[in-house]
Formats: structure tokens, C-alpha cells, sequence
């Protein structure tokens, strides 16, 4: 079956991973093949380089400059006639040994394919080998998201990916696609997943003779990814807050949490399942040993606050009714103040600049989370009513 997409997604990883090699499954429990490095040389990078054929060190140049494959077929085409070696391969794919056929597995209705947990980690350990000295336990971040990869049909990926803690290393676990449909079990999509993380979290693995610990840190997911994973109520739903039992009350449109009396909701609920109203299922994260699945899922700051709040409060300020609703003078003012007081002046170290009041629809999350924290107090003093500044005040102190 042509598997195009899938295929050009896992073409980078296969390239980066042409040095390594599987090894037989570890029990009848566990039947995936890991991913293991070839553990590095003792030999100086100087003694390592002058022993290298032309071919190992292209295949290093490569990886190290991130040269795409058309380039490197490109240079080889050049090359070959000037040396002397008659086995240098034309094509990119020969001398990097691209896999030529990907091992997908059918997650009904679209496909995956697992990367592995383990792969990962231990090419981080090869790019920092300080770390495999300074620690033993290695944690690491979940993030699972849906994203569309085209904008004229519904094709989308789900990939599973870990982060180092602590550090900017992100990689690939498992991704799976569809032309039109996310998975439409969790369980199933999470399986191999599930099993490796069980796997080393109870027995944890070894590279270069040392033996690491693994530990997952938490799971960062926004909320529609979030209660997909957990199989707990969607967003909207009434017992779906995922910190407090609280029950929702539907109020103008929209479900709110009004009530004054929180019961928190704890670890060992969530594993019992106790909450009938919250859970839409099992979900089979609870088998990988010590995640826990209330105090190490944390909220989607960025969806929430950032997105959520803080866009709301502008909506109100600028489209909302005539009670609340900002004339244009003072939305002139606010626009003028950020354009020329605030803009010109903004550091590198913000992603971006702020953009005119004007256009808020358009603002991205980081410019939110700009104008709230930083900006925001600035240019609404003494435009806004002292009852609207107090109460944008309140969250901004608060967060």
C-alpha cells in the first residue's frame, strides 16, 4: 500500500537512525523491537575522523548540516567521477541507507507507525553527553495533539512526542494519519506507547554501560487531546473539569463553575474511577506505573488563559454590547499607544512585536500573553473605566 505521507514524515528520523540496529524483543509481554545506538568509540574524534572511508565521513557531514537528500544526490553526481573509490554510491538514499519500506500498523481508520520511546531518548543521550554523566533518572514530557498537514482536505496526523525535562530536545514516539478521521480508540492508538513506557519504567535500560532510570514528568495536551487520551468528558460537558468535581451550570450559552465549594479531584479517584459522571471509559495510561493522572496532567495555559481569557476580555471590550463596549476614540488611543509607545521599544527576546489593537482577531498566542503580562497595563490606564482596569488588574496579578 502507498504510504506516502507517513513515509516522508519518518524520512529525517530513518536518516538519523541509519547507525543503529534492533535487537530481539525482551519478553512475551513486551513485543516490540527497541532501537539500540551502537555505543560511541573510545578513540579521539581526531583518530575517528582520519579512520573514516569518504562515505562515513559524507554520512557524517550530512546529519551534522541537515542536507537534504536532493543536495546530497546532487553533490555525489559531482563527486563521483573525481574519485577514486568505485563503490560511492549515485543516489542519497544508497549512501544513507534509507529504510525503503516503513513498518505501519493499521490503528482503525488511519494508520501508525511507532518510533519508539527508548529510540529517542538514547539519541538525546548521544547529543549530550554530559547529561549521561550528571543523572540516572531520565523525565520526560508527553504532548499528543491533532494538526491538519493540508489546507483543501481533512488529512491529518496525531503524533505522540516526548521532551526531555528540563531541556529544548523534543522528539518523535509514534505518529498516526488519516485522510479524514482521528483514532477512533485511544487505547488502541496509545497501546505501543503504553507498552514501552511500562517497560522501562519498571526495569529502565542502559547506554554506554550505564544504567538509567525513566520516569514520565507528565502529559501536556490541550483539552480536546486531553480528554481523548483520558477518556474522561469532553470540555463542554458538565462534570468535565479535570481538577475539581464541580458540576457546571449552563449559563448564557456556555457551561460555567460557578460554585464556591471545590472538591478537589486526587490521584486515586481518577485510578478507581469513581467519578461515573466524569469518565467516558478506561483509559489504558493508568497501567504505566507511578503517572499520575490528575496532579501530572496539568492545565493548558496557552488554550485557557492566553487564547481563552485574555481574547474574551478584548471581544467584550471591542464587539461586545454598548454597556461594555469601548468607543472607537478609545480604541484609537489604545492602538496609538501600542504602535508608538510600545512597539518601537520591544526587546529580541519577545517572539514578536505587538500588532495594532485593531487587529486582536489575528493576534497569536504569545501576543496575548504579551499584552497581559507586560503591555497591557500600560496602555489601558486611563482609557478603560476604573471597574474594567481593576478587573483586568485582578488577572493580571493573578497570573
Amino acid at each position: 500500500m502507498n504510504r506516502p505521507v507517513i513515509e516522508s514524515l519518518s524520512s529525517k528520523i530513518s536518516e538519523e537512525l541509519s547507525v543503529i540496529h534492533s535487537e530481539p524483543t525482551l519478553d512475551s509481554e513486551y513485543n516490540m523491537q527497541l532501537v539500540k545506538f551502537k555505543p560511541t568509540e573510545t578513540s579521539t574524534d581526531k583518530d575517528i575522523t582520519e579512520n573514516q572511508s569518504l562515505q562515513e565521513k559524507l554520512v557524517s557531514w550530512t546529519l551534522e548540516n541537515n542536507i537534504t537528500h536532493k543536495a546530497l544526490s546532487n553533490l555525489l553526481k559531482i563527486i563521483k567521477p573525481h574519485v577514486i573509490e568505485d563503490n560511492l554510491p549515485r543516489d542519497a538514499r544508497t549512501l544513507m541507507q534509507t529504510l525503503r519500506t516503513t513498518n505501519v500498523k493499521k490503528v482503525f481508520p488511519g494508520e501508525y507507525y511507532h518510533f519508539g520511546l527508548q529510540c529517542g531518548i538514547i539519541h538525546f543521550l548521544k547529543q549530550h553527553p554530559l547529561f549521561c554523566t550528571s543523572n540516572s533518572t531520565i523525565s520526560v514530557m508527553i504532548n499528543v495533539d491533532g494538526l491538519p498537514i493540508a489546507k483543501s482536505s481533512n488529512s491529518q496526523v496525531w503524533p505522540i512526542l516526548g521532551s526531555i525535562y528540563e531541556y529544548n530536545h523534543v522528539f518523535i514516539i509514534g505518529i498516526y494519519f488519516d485522510k479524514e478521521h482521528k483514532p477512533a480508540s485511544s487505547n488502541e492508538f496509545l497501546h505501543d506507547f503504553v507498552q514501552e513506557s511500562k517497560y522501562m519504567t519498571e526495569n529502565g535500560f542502559e547506554f554506554n554501560g550505564h544504567k538509567y532510570r525513566f520516569h514520565i514528568k507528565g502529559i501536556s495536551a490541550d483539552a480536546p487531546a486531553k480528554s481523548f487520551m483520558l477518556c474522561i468528558k469532553s470540555h463542554g460537558g458538565y462534570s468535565s473539569c479535570t481538577k475539581c468535581t464541580t458540576e457546571g451550570t449552563y449559563i448564557e450559552r456556555r457551561v460555567c463553575f460557578p460554585s464556591e465549594t471545590i472538591v478537589l479531584r486526587t490521584d486515586l479517584d481518577f485510578d478507581n474511577y469513581k467519578d461515573e459522571d466524569y469518565h467516558m471509559g478506561k483509559t489504558a495510561l493508568t497501567e504505566i506505573p507511578g503517572l499520575r493522572l490528575v496532579t501530572e496532567v496539568p492545565l493548558d495555559y496557552q488554550h485557557l488563559i492566553c487564547l481563552g481569557v485574555t481574547k474574551k476580555l478584548i471581544s467584550l471590550w471591542l464587539c461586545d454590547s454598548l454597556k461594555v463596549r469601548l468607543s472607537s476614540s478609545k480604541v484609537k488611543t489604545i492602538s496609538n499607544s501600542i504602535d508608538n509607545n510600545i512597539t518601537p521599544f520591544v526587546p529580541l527576546e519577545f517572539q514578536r512585536k505587538p500588532r495594532s489593537f485593531n487587529m486582536w482577531k489575528q493576534w497569536k498566542a504569545t501576543e496575548l500573553r504579551q499584552f497581559l503580562l507586560y503591555y497591557g497595563p500600560i496602555v489601558l490606564y486611563s482609557v478603560v473605566s476604573e471597574e474594567v482596569y481593576i478587573h483586568f488588574l485582578i488577572l493580571h496579578v493573578a497570573i
